[in-house]
């Protein structure tokens, strides 16, 4: 896949065949740097409009492209299947990827550039360091943090993490934390003595 036109048309023809929970994982997308809005829907607004327009006698190629896109858009929105394996190293906008959309399947393995853009990917909170990185810039709402946040947090301010490494950071503790009984224990002669 060369471009997002592309990625868009290849979404639709897999969901088309095997249905919106079907895995999108074989598609390549490294030369794709733009998702932003990819799943979500366009406002029902717009469509409205966009349909009135098309309805009349004075349509143009402009409404109609509008009146498909928006009935593209809402299609992809429908999508929850899995897209966990996607290289999106080279992406540098996510505004609103999933804003809206039915999607809550796993990004935990997404390597996401730390200059990428992540303006409102999520309307709710989405468990995975891209879905941590919306709550920490407060575009959406966890009611009940995890224990050991503030402490996490804390740690990453102090060592003047980036928003992308603090999510990480975050999520690995989150997800995977190391307990004190399974950290290997220090040789007590490791300076000699004291």
């Amino acid at each position: 896949i060369k471009n997002r036109k592309e990625l868009e048309a290849a979404i639709l023809e897999e969901m088309k065949r095997y249905g919106a929970a079907c895995s999108l994982n074989h598609f390549d997308i490294s030369a794709v740097q733009d998702l932003s809005y990819l799943f979500c829907p366009k406002d029902a607004a717009q469509f409205a409009h966009a349909f009135h327009l098309h309805r009349s006698d004075e349509l143009d190629m402009g409404a109609a492209l509008t009146v498909s896109q928006y009935l593209f858009n809402y299609e992809l929105s429908h999508f929850r299947g899995d897209i966990s394996q996607w290289n999106v190293h080279h992406v540098r906008n996510m505004n609103y990827l999933f804003k809206d959309a039915q999607f809550d399947g796993d990004l935990s393995q997404w390597n996401i550039h730390p200059d990428c853009s992540t303006r409102m990917v999520f309307s709710k909170f989405h468990c995975s360091p891209l879905g941590i990185m919306s709550l920490l810039q407060g575009q959406v709402h966890l009611d009940r943090k995890p224990k050991g946040w503030k402490s996490w947090v804390a740690a990453c301010k102090s060592m003047d993490l980036s928003l992308h490494d603090t999510a990480q950071f975050i999520y690995q503790q989150w997800k995977h934390p190391v307990s004190a009984s399974k950290m290997p224990e220090m040789p007590t002669d490791l300076f000699g003595p004291l």
